[in-house]
């Protein structure tokens, strides 16, 4: 039975925590409300990962970063946020 121990790799987190200060923020709550209310459409999916921050993981020291979203099924983007 061997007892060499394999090398362990590294694991980097990639986080970004999102922006709900100042005009950025108050513009994606009046489009959110919008979408609730039917006004008019909701916030891009990305104006939602840069409002409500998103994650990820690079298994090479950050050159390739895999990111995580939510599946949001049927939600509407007011019900997901």
């Amino acid at each position: 039975m061997s007892k060499v121990v394999p090398a362990c790799k590294p694991i980097t987190v990639v986080t970004f925590r999102g922006d709900r200060t100042g005009a950025f923020g108050a513009a994606i709550r009046r489009k959110l409300d919008d979408e609730k209310h039917g006004r008019g459409p909701g916030p891009t999916i990305l104006e939602c990962l840069l409002f409500a921050g998103h994650t990820g993981v690079s298994l090479d020291a950050g050159t390739v970063v895999y990111g995580f979203n939510p599946d949001a099924g049927t939600l509407l983007v007011w019900q997901l946020i």
